[in-house]
């Protein structure tokens, strides 16, 4: 069948987990079907990275997008105006519809998937004379992400456009996910609120994954010495992550281990993050090509979430390649883990870094380790993970109903 994907960025280089879910989405169904992608792109750099993509059998409509700060500022005002919430307001763009419309016009599509609820708006731009049937992939429930991020965020630019999205995307929200034939979700928590907002829509739960060939057990180095944070550090909630560790978990952690290292790999670190640099112990990276000798030097994989949604793909990664995780409640949900088997679970700053303390017996790391590696396996390989989207399609193609 012929499948068109939209998505807000384009999905390479994959260095965060939306990309990740994006590119491998897109590669898993180009193995059976005919696959476009529309994204915008906002730098001549990311439109020659269109060609990897390519590459996979993917054709490619790389839509490029003003991203000058005039240019979100225009925006911003513009969807402020029509009462659109910012997150709305930021991605859309005349010329994305336009593609969609022209695309839709040429080929005829069997299935329009739609990445992110904030992205719905553009089912308006859908043409073609045999309907395509339309999928919604909520990588997460984005009104539930704002009220989470406004618990920990300062008062600074940032708050204010949350609040903002807080109390204007809710409520579109809830009636975008009705529009839709079908809509996927990463964990049954989304799923539930799925339900409970569109019963009428069939809703698949197809949930992040990991390649467990590529992130596999690796020999360690340093294993006494160092724990590690991977992800976008441009995100908001990895950045409220990184400071609550490193202001009120490393700390105490270093009473028990003095030599410990806090190592936090991932792109675009903001000034309050690289400035951690400064303080025993603790190295950021910035961007790296790839996390897995990070993992490889670390003990443990630290994941002192406090905020944001969906699942974690860095807690997948970790555990395919054996290294014991320590995380929040939030953090770890919606994976279906057992707390003290497959990884450690602590939402205190003193508890967080007792567990820290308690991997230095090698013993217990290696047992959680190989419970991990093993759980990552037997549930989240990526190709048993997607299988679901498929039976999503000819459930919506067939005219089912829930």
């Amino acid at each position: 069948m012929n499948i068109l994907l939209l998505a807000p960025w384009l999905p390479w280089p994959a260095h965060d987990g939306a990309r990740i879910r994006m590119l491998e989405t897109a590669r898993f169904l180009s193995r059976r079907h005919t696959v476009f992608l529309i994204a915008p792109t906002y730098t001549d750099g990311e439109r020659d990275l269109a060609t990897k993509l390519e590459s996979d059998g993917i054709s490619v409509h790389a839509v490029p997008v003003p991203d000058g700060s005039l240019a979100r500022l225009k925006r911003m005002c513009a969807g402020l105006v029509a009462g659109k919430a910012p997150i709305q307001a930021f991605h859309r763009n005349h010329a994305i519809a336009q593609c969609i419309s022209n695309l839709t016009e040429q080929v005829d599509f069997q299935i329009v998937q739609i990445e992110f609820s904030f992205l719905s708006h553009y089912l308006r731009a859908i043409r073609g004379a045999s309907r395509p049937r339309t999928i919604l992939s909520m990588h997460n429930v984005e009104s539930l992400r704002f009220e989470r991020e406004l618990q920990f965020s300062a008062w600074n630019a940032r708050r204010l456009v949350v609040l903002a999205d807080r109390y204007l995307f809710p409520r579109w929200e809830q009636r975008a996910v009705q529009s839709f034939d079908g809509v996927v979700a990463v964990s049954e928590a989304e799923a539930t609120w799925i339900r409970r907002h569109a019963p009428r829509v069939n809703v698949k739960l197809v949930p992040n994954g990991v390649d467990v060939d590529f992130f596999r057990p690796h020999p360690a180095t340093n294993l006494a010495q160092t724990v590690v944070f991977t992800g976008s550090m441009d995100y908001p909630p990895n950045i409220d992550a990184v400071l609550w560790f490193a202001d009120a978990i490393l700390p105490i952690a270093r009473t028990r281990l003095p030599q410990l290292r806090f190592v936090v790999a991932g792109r675009r670190p903001p000034l309050e993050i690289r400035a951690l640099a400064a303080r025993p112990g603790i190295l950021i990276t910035g961007e790296v090509e790839d996390i897995r000798p990070y993992l490889a030097e670390a003990f443990a994989m630290v994941v002192p979430l406090r905020s944001g949604g969906g699942t974690r793909l860095k807690i997948l990664q970790a555990m395919a390649m054996a290294r014991p995780v320590i995380s929040t409640t939030l953090g770890a949900e919606g994976l279906g883990v057992c707390a003290g088997e497959h990884l450690l679970i602590a939402d205190e700053p003193e508890r967080f870094a007792d567990s820290i303390a308690s991997l230095a017996d090698s013993q217990s790391a290696q047992r959680i380790a190989e419970a991990g590696r093993r759980f990552a396996v037997a549930r989240y390989d990526w190709q048993q993970c997607l299988r679901g989207l498929e039976d999503l399609y000819h459930t919506v193609l067939s005219g089912s109903r829930p």
